[in-house]
Parts: C-alpha cells; structure tokens; sequence
C-alpha cells in the first residue's frame, strides 16, 4: 500500500478534471457479455471498464492523495454501507452528434437515489469550507442519472450497419428510452441489442478512483515522456471501502485490458495484422465457448458441458458412421424497423428441407429476431439440437453482437472461438467438435487434443474496389494463418471454411469494374487468380470444383439447373466464373429487386465450402511423439438449395426465401491407404471418389465413336519420298537435329538452372533417392521437355512449388543475379514477362535461351512425381483453373509421353507398332520444319504451335495404329509404315478434314463423353487432355483457318504424287509446287534474301496490308515486350477482317520483313563477324524498324463498285485497328502498350509495287533491343522528382484508415501518364540523362542489394513514419512489395547510410548521391 499525504484543512477541491473519476466497477465475472456489445460500439471499449460514474469529472491528479482522505473522512461517519445495483434498463441519452445507449436501474426502489445522496455528500466533503450556507451548491447531484454506457449510435446509421437504409419516423416514443429524434433504423436494432442484455446486479462494496494515462514513448532524441499518441485509457489508482472508508491505494495504477499499441488507438473490435511467425502466441489465445443446446424438461436452451460424452446418447447426435455433411446459408438479413418476418417460413423451409440437411449448418446475416424465430421452431430443434448462440429474448441469453451474425447449428456438441478481423464486425467463428470414434486417449491435455472437425465460418469484407479486395485478403490471411499454426494435421481429422466470402467470380464483372476505373488491374488480376492461389497455398480445396471434375459424366441436373431452366434469362450469355454461382439476380427475383439497376447484377459464386487436405501441414520432425493417424475425406456429393418450389410465383421476390442459394457438401471417411502412391509415397490431395492410378482406357463409347473422324493409312508415293530414312537426312540437312554436343550442353544448361535454383543454404540439392515431400520441383516441359526441340529452340521451365509466386521470383531472380555475378555473366536475367497466364522469367543460361515460370501447388509440389499417375478425375486436380493451365504443359507431357513410349529402335520401320517415341519426334520435327518455312508456325497468329502439332500427329497416329490392328485381326496383307508414311497420311488426312463441324481430339483420352462443345467464335478446334482449357486453338480465325485447310491440301497433292521428283528437303523446306506460276508472277525477281516460303508469299499477292513499325531505344524488354504485344494483336485485325469483309481472303505472314541495303548487309556481315562492335558504341539508342505483311485476294467476280465499298470498308478496318494499337489496346492511352516516346506504327493498303525491291527483302530476325542487368525490373518504376504529388497520394492513402496498396499501381500509371504527356518529345529524339539527374530511392535500393561489391547487410534505410517521424530500418528487411503489410511508399525514404562508419550515401533532402555519384555528388 502506498502512503498518502495529510488533507490541509480548508482545502476546496475543483470537480474539473475529466484525467480521474469516481466510479462503481463492475465485477470481473460480469464484463463478458457486456463487453461483447461494447467492444464493438463503444468509443471507450478498451479504455474505461465497464463502470457506473459517480463523480466524473473529478479533481486533478495531483490532488487524488488529499482527496481521497477528505472522502475516508466522509465515509467513515456516514455509515455507508454496501449498495444493491442492478442494470436492467436501456435508455439513450440524446446528444449533438450521436446518441448514447445504456443500462440503468429500472427499478421503482432501486439504487438511483442512494447514490444520488452518496455522490451529494462526498462532494460536500470535497468543498469543504468553501461552501457558502444557504446556498445549494450541488445542483447536478440532483440531476445524477446513474447508467452504464453500452454503446453509440449516429443518426440513422451504426458502426455495424453494412447496408444504408432511409430512416422513417416512429409513430410513438418515448422520451427515456428512445429520444423522438432516433430515427434511424440502424439504432434501433442496436437499442434492441442493449435491452437484450442480461440484467447486471452485484452488492458494491467499494468506490473505485481512475486516472487517466497518456500513452508515451521514447524514440531516437525525443524527450522522456514526450506523448506521442492521443489515445489514453484509464487506471486504477485505489479503492475505498464504504463501510468504514478505508482506503487502498496501489503501489503502481494497473490496466484493466492488454496494453494497448502506443502508436494510435485500436479501433473497436480490431485486431493486429496475422504474422507468419509463431513467436507471438497471445493471438492465438482466444476466449472459448460451449455451444448451447435446448432442454424440453425446462423448455429453454442452456450452455453445454465441456464434457460432450454427456450428449453422446440423443438421438439427433448420432449422424451417418463415416460420413460428415456441411452446408452454408446466407439468409439475408433484414435492415428496417421494426423487422418484417415474412421471409422467416420460407428460411426455415429451406433450411429443414431434405437437400439442406447436414451435420453442421452455417448461417450468415442472423438477426436477433431472425435467429429467435429459428430457435423456437421445434423441428429446428430436433434436427439441430445445438448452436453456437441461444435466443436472445431468453432472459440468460445474450443478444447477438452485430446486426449481421454468423450463427452455427449443428447435430453434435462443440466449442467455439471467435477470431477478430482488422475491422470492427469482422471475423471467424471457429467451431471444434470432437472425434466420434473411441480413438481419443483420456489422458491427451488441451494443447494435444485432436478434433474430429474444425469449422470456421466467415462473412467477408463485401465490395469489388481496391480496399475491399485488401481487406478480404488480410482476413483470409489472418485466418489461414491461425488454422495453420494451431490446428496442424495431427490436431484435426477435418478443417472446413463454409461462408459467403464474397469473392467475385464473374469475369464480366471484374473487367466492368476496371473499365469504370472501380479497381485497379492488380486488384483484379488477384481477385481472378490470387485467391485461389492462396486457397492452394494453404492446402485447401474448393469442393464446388472438387464435385465439378466428378459431374462433367453426370447428366442429371441439380435443383439450381432445373431451377433456372424454368426461366427466361433473355438469351444473357453467362461468361467465365459465373458457373455454380450462389448470387444470381437473372434467376433470383429478391436479388433483382434488391440490387436494382446497381452494377452486380452478374452471376456470382460469393458462398463455398473448402476444405483442407488432412495431409497439407506435416508434423516436424521434433514432433516424434505425433502419430501419423491422419483420416482422409472424400467428397462425396456438393448441391444447392433454398429454391423456391415448383408452385411458386417465380417472377415475386416474395417467392424466394434469400438472395443466395446455400450450398451443402458431403464427406466420406476413406481406408487409411486410400491415397498411397506405387512408390509408396503419401498422396497429398483431398479425395473426392476412391480411385486408382490412371489406366489406359481402351473401351470407346459409341458417343464419341461417332465424333471420330476416320485415319486412313497412305503410303508416301514411290520415289525419293518413299525412304523413311530420308525424312531424317533431310531434318539433319536443314539444321534441324540437334548434334550431340548441342544434346550435351543443353543437358548441362538445364543442369545448371536447376541446381542454381535447387540448392539450399548449406550449398546441397535435394536428394533425388529421398522420397519426402519437395518444396519446389524444376520440369522440363514444352519441346525440350517431349525431345523435339531444334537448335533454335529455346528451353521451356517449369517451377512448381509450395508458396506463393511473388515470393518465388524474388528468390529466383535474387539467385540468377547471383549466379551471374559469379559465373561472368553465363547467367542472364533478360527480362520479366506479364502474361496472361501468369509471370515468366526470360533467361540465359550457358548462352542457352529458357523461358522459366512458376505454379503454386504444394499438393502437386509436395506429391511430385505420383501425382501424374492419377487420373484426370482425381481430386488432388481440384485446383483454380490459374493454377490448372500452368500445370496442363507438364501433364500433357507425362501423357505424350506414356502415349509413346521409348524403344530401342529408332526411327525405323515398326511392323508391331508405329506409336513409338522415335516416330513422334522424327514426324513432329518434319511437320514443325514444314509449317516454320510456309509460315504456318505461329499459334498467336492463329496457325499451329508446337502443342498443336503435337496434338494433330499424336491423333493421327493412334487412329492409324488403331487401323493397322483391325486389319492385322482381319488377316489381311500386313504392311509396313515408316515415319514417311505417317507424314504422307497426316497431310492427307488433315487436307480433308472439315474444321467447320469436327473437332480434333485424341478419341482415346476423350473416350466416353464429348468433351467439348465449340462456340461459334472458335472456327478450329484442337482439344488437348486436361483442363481447364480445352480448346488449344482460341487464337484461330476464319482467315488462318482458310490458309491452313490450304496449306494441308497443297501439301497432300504434293505428297500424294511425288511431283518432279520432290525430295523431303525440298518439301520440308517449302518448297514444290502443284501449279504453273502467274505470268505477273513469272516476271517478278525472286527475293534472294529470302526462303521460299516467304519468297512465294511477297510475289503471290497484288495488294496488301503493311504494317510499319519502328522502335529506337536500348531497352531488349521495352523492344521485346512491344513487338510481342503487337503480335498478338493481329489476331483481331483478322477476326475484324473475317467480320466486315467475309469474301475477302486474308493472310498474314509470321514474320517481320526489312529491307536490306547494300551498305546495311556490309555492315551486317561486319557486326556478325566482330559481336564487340555490335554491343559497343556512343549511341545510347538504336533504330529498329520492320513491318508486318497481310495477303488480300478479292474473288475476281466482284464488280467495281463492290471493290470501291470493299476498300472503303478495309480503310475503316485498318484506322480502327491503328487507333486501338496507339491507345495500348484497352481504349485509353496506355502507355504500358504503346509509348509513342519509343514507338511508332503505321497501318495501310500498299500495293507489290509499294514493297519496294523486294529482292532486299529478308525476316528480320532480331531482338529489338540489348541486353542490360536490372533491365528485366525497370519497365514500371517511375522516377521521384516530384515529391509533393507522392506525398499528396500518400496522405490521400494513409487518411483512408487502412492501406489501399492495390491502389498504387493505378497511381503509377497516372503519374506515368502525367509525365509522357508532359514530355512531347519528338518520336525519334531521346535525351541522355545528365550526370546531376538525381536517381531515385529505388535504384539506390536495388543498386545496394545487387551490386557484388557491396554488402547490403552494412546499409540503413531512414524513413519518416506517420506517428513517430524519423524511423531507420536495416535495408535487408525493408520490404518493396506494394501488397506486403509492412510496405512503405518510397518518397518516405529520407536517406541511406552505412553502419559500418555512420556515413549517409543518399540523403534525399540535400540531394547528395554517393552511390550513383548523381545529384550534387555528380
């Protein structure tokens, strides 16, 4: 006990300080409930406990000691004793702003105007002498309204309210409980909540003085003490005792809550960011509580034991042995006062029906009315005898927190917690059942306890924009996070997330929202793959598709299918992500009626059920005292419900319970050994049917025996054709096989990538022999990967491992550097490439070229190489269709690959079988070789790629073989069929096959179903094996679909008859012709410069489309990204082409043509012979120019007025697409695309003439631009000179009260775009920067992490922070990633300095640049 200072007599004390307080605190045991309501309503949550004032405000702080005493000296003759309080009572105080809720004594007797009489007295004792007789002094005792404050509520809105309302006047109200100006509906649920807490009565014995504390923290040289945070809380600082005045004051005044963060208020109902470290535990331990379950002998619902085995004997506890079902329901709640229960039959039917029932229910949007009327129902009862919360118009009960609730029922007992989101009313209920089996040891403690189940219900942040996208991200994390860290495998048989996550699927939706500028790309690129990534990440499956792989066979339709059957949708076309969809206002009337003429008025899949594979975390290897007894789920069955009946008025929304259907999943427990691997490694994947390693199916359904197109065997004509060895002399004249020291260093290469990537800290790569789960793997796939590739061929990579791409290519990239640096530059990172399936990494490795790029799978990562043995159907492939087409190349592979297998006979004749690896490689060269030199070979112009080769020869020669063995059983005369006779029926075949109505399949993958149903904007169809794309050939058109029917036909007749004397090299190399050339044709010069196929093509038309470009700079990824991009853009001139002008034929060359002068092929031959003087030079720019050629042919019948129309339409066509290429391509100037500071186009008719010489002509087969280390990051950084636009963006962002990091990228574009603008440099002038030019924060960081020379470790970073001003932070944990938590905008960074010598390297208000020696340094 601390001593007090003598009371001076006489002294009067001034009642002014709002710094202490004289209150009645609550007894601990009471808080809990209304702390619930207070936490999230209550600006003092957290800071005042829950406390009935008596005084307040009271005397100075200094003054407590004297204070206090004069009180003891009161109390001890007043012969005060203890005071019955109760609160009972809501009432609300009406203030100017806002509206305060709380409780008070009710009663007619109660203890208002005893402490009423006790607050007059000490205040007269506090006066003391000063108090003039006669005269009443304290007149606010007389107005003392005792109360508890609860909460606080804005006119018409509150803090949990999510969707606005218009407010409406109550008819009565009353001037106590409800003040006449409460008009907002939104109050009046809150008001509702406060009257539904349990009344709060204790005998208080004792007064309780507060002080108030600031919050204060030391830092760098500011002053002790200094306050450097506004939000403060209050204190103990002693008791004093009624009966006898006895004071005790505390040595140190003690908190009531955890300290708060010093760095700003903590927001009602917030929590911290989730850290992927374990070395905070306190987040981790949550307050647990009982389910409650209803009793019929005392006809109310009470809180269970913690003893479950207690329930085990009703009978609505015992569910199917084996099997657990799930299922989640948004109910919609409603947001008018008082709440209109028509929906609430309708929710109940629905939720009792037959395709809803399961083990475990899930609610979303319960109100306190709502969940009243489910509770009361006695079949709800009987089917769900327990909840996570009881009625809160029972007595005992409380009221539920927030006006939208997560609400769990369910057939068995559990426990739950509640997990707090970073934002008030957010959050997780995780629910923990207990195992059902007698497996469980009685002695197992809290901590190492398994579950049978752990459930964890979500209602997500709502909204497409930027910071609703951030927010739903964080809350999974935080989630994701503590499952993980708290319910590994060993701890839970099961862990499910049910909910409305509302995460938009509709891909129409997500790009109208970029168009309206709602959401930046980032954003949108995350929602279409990111989620799913992250669901993969941590080793959950969506059972949506887990069931969808399983239903493609099924023909029988689901509710929801027969449901939108009955209506009519107007023809809307449904686009990707709009399947399974759970939102759907075209089929559900209550949701077109409450969305109205808003923009979500798309089908979405908000509502799922995923579930974690049992097998995703792995017990450590300290853990040794864990069995590994982990029971496997399969999914049995996914539906949805709550439709309306089939006698319902579907046009009403009074027909429809909700706006979304629920959903219910089923589970089966599987045998132990269910998913054991051949090579007896464990199967990590969540099944969802007992399946086996994939087999050959040899059995074709009489479906798809219909679909298949007939191979006929043809034998290559007699002759210099007719050798099967001549097709692979002829490769190997055309530089086509690769020699067996281009064998040996790609080998070496691929080698050296992997083991730059492989290797771990201790400098090891994994052991090959250790079949344990890998954390990342490296594939060889595309042509290197199936061993067709060429000398020119590059090395396509596949990276498949276990965390997130981001985080993988900063380590890779970070490693290649390295590598680099240490071999003398063997190792080049040329550039990063966006595509639209994801990033990929351009490199060169040995003076080998090697695309590289990444998946995030660790179920396959962690399973790699079983998992290619299972079938397509397995569930361990019920991953995001992101995911799924970067895994489709490795297992399309591992198919071809089991297609045609190796033999020792290589090349030759087979008479056994012709589906032999030699064969397919031979012929997939020879056709590859064929198509490359008559400009067939370019898949982005809609012509044929490698897969599409691949996929049309290894079709052909499974039906040819197919054929071959019916005749071998008819008896008939055996034939021999070499490589040339497979060419010889490929072009046959092909030549005849009609695109329009038949699809190329491999009927032998595809075997008992028709796999695909083209639409009419695919004019090809090449299906390859898995999914999700099946359609390889979506960059066809009518126009390229023309020229390859062509092409196969001009290829067959050659072919069939041999003509004069046609070798394999002359065919293979393009050349061989069927028809006597054109009079015009004969007089043109043939292009000396240039093979024949191109040749054929500059002389074959009298009027083109040319397509001039030009690019000056140094930057190889600005030239490469540039000329890519407009590639695959001229898709779209011919589809426009194929639109507007059907009768006019159309064909594009895959190549850039230039013209070649003399003096330029000199300096050609020079720089090819001296490769220094090409990469030297003054010049900091190069010119690049080339154009791209598109043949026209008009049917000679049309007339000359319809070539006048015809042409006028091809200008249109043409400055269309010209103006799409310079405004980026997305209908705005974007610069991303196009930046006319570098590039330059132009889009005309040109006749043969207008080629000029075409004899100078060759392909241009540069790379527009060179080489330079770091140039792969530079694209999108932006330099800082203009300081005050960050910092206005930076406060824009910061005043937000969160971080909008996906934000930040449209930023950048807009000051991008600011700064071109502002440039107007003429098109072919670039400037050198100058050596004062001072460089950016961003090139010092990259400068200090990248040099070799240079130790990061030995460099500080200096920033300004929001609260604390001046921070320094070790630059090797500054993070640069815009979506990181800890990410700080980069015009904060102050300086650089060393810690080595304390000497600054960059200061950015002086401008000094020691690193660079630009700025001032220059």
């Amino acid at each position: 006990m601390a001593n007090l200072e003598d009371d001076p007599q006489g002294l009067s004390f001034a009642l002014n300080s709002y710094a202490t307080a004289l209150c009645f605190i609550l007894p601990e045991s009471e808080w809990a409930p209304v702390d619930r309501l207070r936490t999230l309503y209550d600006k003092a949550a957290r800071k005042w406990p829950p406390h009935v004032n008596l005084i307040y405000p009271f005397v100075q702080p200094e003054s407590l000691d004297t204070a206090s005493r004069r009180i003891q000296s009161f109390l001890s003759t007043s012969n005060q004793g203890p005071i019955d309080i109760s609160l009972d009572t809501a009432g609300v105080f009406n203030q100017r702003h806002e509206k305060t809720l709380f409780l008070r004594d009710g009663r007619d007797d109660g203890c208002t105007e005893t402490l009423r009489q006790l607050r007059s007295g000490i205040v007269k004792a506090l006066k003391g002498s000063d108090t003039i007789k006669g005269k009443d002094d304290d007149t606010e005792s007389r107005n003392y309204r005792m109360h508890m404050t609860v909460a606080q509520s804005n006119n018409g809105t509150s803090a949990g309210s999510v969707r606005r309302v218009e407010a409406e006047t109550p008819d009565d109200a009353d001037s106590t409980t409800t003040p006449n100006d409460t008009l907002g509906h939104a109050h009046r649920f809150l008001l509702h909540k406060v009257e539904r807490v349990p009344p709060v009565t204790w005998q208080a014995d004792r007064l309780h003085i507060l002080t108030r504390e600031r919050l204060v923290k030391t830092q760098g040289n500011r002053s002790v003490g200094e306050v450097v945070a506004t939000s403060s809380r209050m204190r103990l600082w002693g008791v004093l005792h009624l009966s006898d005045g006895r004071i005790e004051k505390l040595g140190e005044t003690s908190t009531f809550y955890d300290d708060l963060p010093f760095d700003g208020d903590k927001t009602s109902g917030e929590v911290d960011s989730d850290d992927a470290s374990d070395n905070d535990n306190n987040k981790d331990e949550l307050l647990t509580f009982q389910a409650v379950t209803f009793v019929p002998e005392d006809d109310e619902w009470t809180r269970c034991s913690d003893e479950h085995d207690l329930y085990t004997s009703l009978p609505s506890v015992s569910s199917t042995p084996g099997s657990l079902s799930v299922a989640t329901y948004n109910v919609l709640a409603e947001f008018e006062w008082p709440p209109v229960e028509d929906r609430y039959p309708l929710l109940i039917n629905n939720i009792l029906a037959a395709n809803a029932a399961a083990d475990v229910l899930v609610l979303q949007e319960v109100t306190d009315h709502f969940l009243t009327a489910l509770l009361t129902n006695s079949s709800v009862r009987v089917a769900y005898p327990f909840a996570s919360h009881g009625p809160p118009d029972q007595e005992d009960m409380e009221p539920l927190p927030s006006l939208l609730n997560m609400v769990v029922l369910s057939r068995r007992p559990f426990s739950w917690s509640w997990l707090g989101f970073h934002r008030a009313h957010k959050g997780a209920l995780v629910a923990r059942f207990d195992r059902t089996d007698d497996s469980e040891d009685e002695d197992e403690d809290g901590d190492d306890k398994k579950y049978g189940l752990v459930l964890a219900t979500v209602h997500l942040t709502h909204g497409l924009t930027n910071g609703s996208v951030a927010s739903k991200r964080a809350e999974l994390q935080r989630l994701f996070g503590y499952l993980q860290r708290n319910y590994p495998s060993h701890r839970a048989e099961a862990v499910i997330i049910a909910g409305d996550l509302n995460i938009h699927s509709s891909s129409f939706a997500i790009d109208a929202a970029i168009r309206r500028k709602g959401i930046s790309t980032q954003a949108a690129r995350y929602v279409e793959t990111g989620f799913d990534d992250l669901f993969t990440q941590y080793g959950f499956v969506d059972a949506f598709r887990a069931t969808r792989i399983l239903d493609n066979d099924n023909e029988d339709k689901s509710d929801e299918a027969k449901h939108d059957l009955r209506h009519d949708s107007s023809g809307i076309q449904l686009y990707d992500g709009e399947d399974g969809a759970t939102y759907n206002p075209f089929t559900n009337a209550l949701a077109a009626r409450i969305i109205g003429s808003g923009l979500n008025t798309r089908p979405e899949r908000f509502d799922r059920i995923l579930i974690r594979d049992p097998a995703a975390t792995y017990v450590s290897d300290e853990d040794d005292d864990f069995e590994d007894d982990r029971s496997r789920y399969l999914i049995a069955s996914y539906n949805s419900f709550g439709f309306p009946s089939s006698r319902a008025d579907y046009s009403s929304p009074a027909s429809y319970a909700s706006d979304h259907w629920g959903i219910r999943c089923t589970l089966e427990l599987a045998d132990a050994d269910a998913a054991v691997a051949e090579d007896g490694t464990t199967e990590k994947a969540l099944l969802t049917s007992k399946v086996t390693a994939e087999s050959e199916e040899l059995t074709i359904s009489a479906e798809i025996e219909k679909l298949i197109v007939p191979v006929h065997p043809a034998q290559a004509p007699a002759g210099p054709l007719a050798d099967g060895a001549a097709v692979t002399a002829a490769l190997d004249e055309l530089g086509v096989l690769p020699s067996e020291d281009e064998v040996a260093s790609r080998k070496a290469a691929f080698e050296h990538l992997k083991t730059i990537l492989l290797t771990d800290e201790k400098g090891q790569m994994p052991d090959p022999a250790n079949p344990g789960p890998r954390q990342l793997v490296v594939v060889p796939v595309g042509s290197y990967g199936m061993g067709v590739w060429t000398p020119a061929s590059d090395i396509d990579c596949l990276c498949i491992g276990t965390f997130g791409p981001q985080t993988f290519f900063t380590l890779a990239a970070q490693r290649l550097r390295a590598a680099g640096v240490a071999s003398g530059g063997a190792v080049k990172l040329i550039r990063r490439v966006r595509a639209h399936t994801g990033t990929m990494l351009e490199l060169e490795v040995d003076g080998i070229r090697m695309d590289l790029q990444y998946c995030g799978a660790a179920v396959i990562a962690e399973t790699w190489p079983s998992v290619l043995v299972l079938p397509p159907t397995h569930p361990i492939f019920a991953l995001s269709p992101h995911t799924l087409s970067k895994l489709k190349a490795a297992r399309d592979l591992y198919y071809f690959r089991k297609s045609f297998p190796e033999t020792e006979n290589a090349g030759e004749a087979a008479s056994t079988s012709i589906c032999t690896a030699a064969n397919f490689r031979t012929a997939h060269r020879a056709i590859k070789t064929w198509a490359r030199s008559r400009g067939l070979y370019a898949a982005r112009f809609g012509y044929l790629g490698g897969i599409q080769i691949a996929l049309l020869l290894a079709r052909v020669m499974k039906l040819m073989q197919r054929e071959i063995d019916q005749a071998d059983k008819k008896d008939e005369t055996e034939a021999t069929y070499t490589v040339a006779d497979i060419l010889a029926t490929f072009f046959k075949h092909y030549a005849d096959f009609d695109w329009k109505t038949k699809m190329a399949f491999d009927p032998f993958f595809h075997s008992q179903k028709s796999p695909y149903s083209p639409s009419s904007r695919e004019p090809l169809a090449i299906l390859g094996y898995h999914r999700p794309q099946l359609n390889t050939s979506m960059a066809a058109s009518v126009p390229s679909v023309r020229v390859l029917t062509e092409e196969f036909q001009r290829a067959a007749t050659l072919l069939q008859h041999g003509t004069n004397g046609l070798t394999w090299s002359e065919f293979l190399n393009g050349g061989g012709s069927i028809r006597p050339a054109s009079p015009s044709l004969s007089t043109t010069p043939l292009p000396a410069l240039l093979p024949a196929g191109p040749a054929e093509f500059v002389r074959a038309y009298r009027t083109y489309i040319k397509l001039d470009l030009q690019y000056w700079g140094l930057s190889l990824a600005r030239g490469s990204a540039f000329v890519g991009w407009l590639e695959s853009r001229c898709v779209l001139l011919l589809v426009d082409l194929a639109r507007r002008l059907p009768e006019l034929n159309a064909r594009i060359w895959p190549g850039r043509f230039v013209e070649v002068e003399e003096e330029d092929e000199e300096e050609m031959k020079t720089e090819s012979s001296d490769p220094e003087k090409e990469e030297g030079g003054d010049d900091e720019t190069r010119q690049y120019q080339g154009c791209y050629l598109v043949g026209l042919d008009l049917p000679a019948t049309m007339t000359r007025e319809e070539r006048r129309i015809a042409l006028g339409t091809l200008q249109s066509v043409l400055a269309h697409f010209e103006k799409q290429i310079r405004r980026g391509g997305d209908g705005h100037a974007n610069v991303g695309n196009f930046d006319p500071q570098w590039q330059w186009i132009n889009v005309g008719i040109a006749n043969r003439a207008d080629l000029g010489d075409i004899t100078r002509l060759r392909l241009d087969d540069r790379a527009w631009g060179e080489y330079t280390p770091g140039d792969e990051e530079s694209d999108d950084e932006e330099e800082e000179d203009e300081e005050e636009d960050e910092d206005e963006n930076g406060d824009r962002e910061e005043s937000s009260g969160e971080r909008d990091e996906f934000a930040e990228e449209d930023r950048k574009k807009s000051k991008s775009n600011k700064k071109n603008a502002a440039k107007k440099l003429p098109m072919a002038v670039v400037h050198r920067p100058t050596a004062g030019k001072f460089r950016t924060a961003q090139d010092v960081i990259k400068r200090l992490r990248w040099d070799p020379h240079l130790d990061r470790s030995d460099f500080i970073v200096g920033y300004e922070d929001r609260f604390l001003g001046a921070r320094e932070k070790a630059l090797e944990g500054w993070k640069t990633e815009q979506t990181d938590e800890e990410f700080i905008p980069q015009h904060r960074i102050l300086y650089f300095k060393r810690r080595s010598d304390g000497a600054t390297v960059w200061d950015r208000r002086t401008r000094k640049d020691d690193v660079f020696g630009s700025g001032v340094s220059a």
